[in-house]
């Protein structure tokens, strides 16, 4: 199972590789002047430099998707599955191998099975056990990515599996069929990913019981969060009037969207119904 880590200007913080260490993992820089900078700084940070891989695609707001697509279209071989990982990944949590395999944990009546969702997962038991179970379960739903909980708190991770859901880009598994698009116009690649899942496949499934740990809005990358703010409310704008009727803002201050809906029947309605709209270039240029 490979590994796909675009990074950009993290040279001196990457931490995913260290979690995978000893797997097949691929770290994807922009150009030679980034190659550069991670090549200096692999004594501090234990890169292996063999792993790093030059994209040469730009690097601008739209850097992540570029380079997600250039392993789509490059790297990856038709129909193969992989992963996807943000470059500060710290580890990746899993319900305790006791309780994982029910589909259900009663965490609103018992509230000690917090420390159960809290364990530390070992890479060989996520690359060797999780993923091919989640590879299995996409199959037979017909999803071509998955994505993993993305909030720590065990109490909205009640039920294993969730068929439509926001599947967060921090970590994801990827099938390569093409079916699904990249947008270069749109920085919230997560959410134009999700809705393109519910829309072609009727399915965005997600494992709850399984959760990255890492820093957001780091320094690098994309940008800390006030550096991103004008592109989210383009962002915002835009897939709400590309996805009508599918997202809502949240009320958190900052440009940022939910799904109006979770179940499956939900979506089906909501396919029966869509129409593609004229999304403007830029609603807040």
């Amino acid at each position: 199972m490979r590994i796909f880590i675009p990074t950009k200007n993290r040279h001196e913080t990457i931490q995913t590789h260290k979690y995978f260490n000893g797997f097949d993992y691929h770290i994807l820089v922009h150009n030679q002047q980034q190659y550069d900078l991670y090549e200096k700084f692999a004594p501090q940070t234990g890169i292996d430099i063999e792993r790093l891989e030059i994209t040469d695609v730009a690097p601008d707001q739209f850097g992540l998707t570029r380079q997600r697509e250039w392993v789509c279209g490059h790297f990856a071989a038709k129909d193969e599955w992989f992963i996807f990982a943000d470059d500060n990944i710290k580890e990746i949590q899993a319900v305790a191998s006791s309780h994982y395999n029910s589909n259900q944990l009663p965490v609103q009546a018992e509230p000690t099975l917090k420390s159960i969702y809290e364990q530390r997962c070992e890479p060989e038991r996520f690359i060797n056990e999780i993923v091919p179970e989640c590879i299995g379960f996409a199959e037979k739903a017909g999803a071509n990515h998955l994505g993993f909980a993305c909030v720590d708190n065990f109490f909205f991770r009640a039920n294993k599996w969730k068929q439509v859901a926001y599947i967060i880009g921090k970590l994801m598994l990827w099938h390569n069929t093409g079916e699904l698009k990249f947008d270069h116009t749109i920085t919230m690649e997560d959410f134009e990913l999700t809705a393109q899942s519910l829309l072609k496949f009727g399915i965005a499934p997600v494992n709850n019981f399984v959760y990255p740990v890492a820093s957001h809005y780091q320094k690098g990358g994309m940008g800390r969060k006030d550096e991103r703010m004008n592109d989210r409310w383009n962002d915002v704008q835009i897939l709400m009037q590309k996805y009508p009727g599918l997202f809502a803002m949240k009320n958190s201050g900052y440009p940022d969207l939910k799904l109006k809906f979770y179940a499956k029947q939900q979506v089906e309605q909501w396919r029966k119904h869509f129409t593609i709209s004229k999304t403007p270039k830029s609603m807040w240029s």
